[in-house]
């Protein structure tokens, strides 16, 4: 029951979140689940931007965006200010 809750509780900031998009970032330099976690921080942070998958071997991170609030450059940006450097991949509807 708990564990429900708690799932309730962290979905409610994403209530009314429509993404436009998704970005698949190539992130430098993330090596370990702690980075990951450093890098989900740093995005989120930014205004309509959920963070979808990140798999810290390979580098990569999917992140769903609102069109008219998030660029590509404000990703790459959040990277930047978590300490690492990122590049878009691909970007898809």
């Amino acid at each position: 029951m708990k564990k429900l809750l708690a799932c309730a509780v962290l979905a409610l900031p994403l209530a009314g979140f429509a993404a436009d998009r998704q970005v698949l970032l190539q992130v430098d330099g993330m090596d370990c689940p702690a980075c990951g976690a450093t890098i989900t921080r740093s995005l989120e942070r930014l205004d309509r931007v959920q963070v979808v998958s990140i798999d810290a071997d390979s580098g990569a991170v999917v992140v769903a965006v609102a069109d008219d609030i998030v660029t590509e450059a404000d990703l790459i940006d959040a990277v930047a200010n978590a300490g690492y450097a990122a590049r878009v991949r691909e970007s898809f509807q």
